[in-house]
């Protein structure tokens, strides 16, 4: 089905985007978590990553997961086609579960009690069962596995930040606060009381990269956002998403998205 992005109904151990900020471009992620304890990072948001947690994700938004032991980690997710979704949603008349689900409060976690758990793995039992077997009425039981999950979501749902160190929700809340600025490792510190040293060991322990990672992290995902949401110029994009230069945004961009910025857009449009 081409709607799915990507769906596993278990995957243990090691994952080559742990500790690694990505995005899946215009898609809804739908985490479970199996066994495993760490922490989540949906754009500037800490969410702590613990055995059982349901996680609702934008894939529009940067976002990684940073597991304590990466091979004890275990998970099932489905990555879907944002439009598929909506649509469904618009037909269904529950646009606005779809909005505080992905879009309000960057993402959604809840950690089911043991009858919910239950009914959430049926319904993801049932959605893999439909994806193996390929036939006329898959579509239809994968639609309607997904749209109970969120359903279910919705009735449960719980924001919450869980930080291992306070400091980090600190230094999330002061990027996103001034990517248009030029910041300074020296600003940061100063913001949050610490020394360079503590900073950047402490940031790339609980977040899984450097703190100049995620800055260009999040500079690239508001980018794309205008690119695909607005009729920005692609001179207000990169002076807006504080890019020294032109050259540099498009440098970077294409380095990390393999097509220019002009070219991103483009694609999304005809999509």
């Amino acid at each position: 089905m081409k709607e799915i992005i990507d769906f596993k109904y278990l995957d243990k151990g090691k994952d080559e985007l742990n500790n690694l900020r990505h995005s899946h471009g215009e898609s809804y992620e739908i985490l479970i978590v199996r066994s495993g304890e760490g922490s989540v990072i949906v754009r500037d948001r800490l969410f702590g990553l613990h055995s059982g947690g349901v996680y609702f994700i934008n894939g529009m938004d940067t976002h990684c997961t940073v597991p304590r032991e990466p091979d004890e980690y275990y998970r099932g997710k489905i990555i879907v086609s944002r439009r598929f979704i909506n649509e469904l949603a618009k037909t269904l008349d529950c646009t606005e579960l779809i909005e505080e689900l992905f879009h309000k409060n960057g993402g959604i976690y809840f950690i089911p009690d043991e009858k919910t758990a239950a009914y959430i793995d049926d319904e993801f039992s049932a959605i893999n069962q439909a994806l193996s077997e390929r036939n006329d009425y898959a579509k239809i039981s994968v639609a309607t596995g997904i749209m109970n999950i969120l359903k279910c979501g919705h009735e449960k749902k719980k924001t919450q930040i869980v930080s291992l160190d306070d400091r980090i929700s600190k230094i999330l809340e002061y990027v996103n606060e001034n990517l248009k600025n030029n910041i300074t490792l020296d600003d940061i510190c100063n913001y949050v009381h610490t020394s360079r040293y503590h900073l950047c060991h402490m940031f790339k322990k609980t977040v899984g990269m450097t703190v100049f990672e995620y800055i260009l992290s999040r500079r690239l995902s508001i980018a794309k956002k205008y690119l695909t949401g607005t009729d920005m110029s692609l001179t207000q994009i990169f002076e807006t998403t504080g890019f020294s230069s032109f050259s540099y945004f498009s440098k970077i961009f294409r380095q990390y998205e393999g097509v220019t910025p002009s070219a991103f857009r483009a694609a999304s449009r005809q999509k």
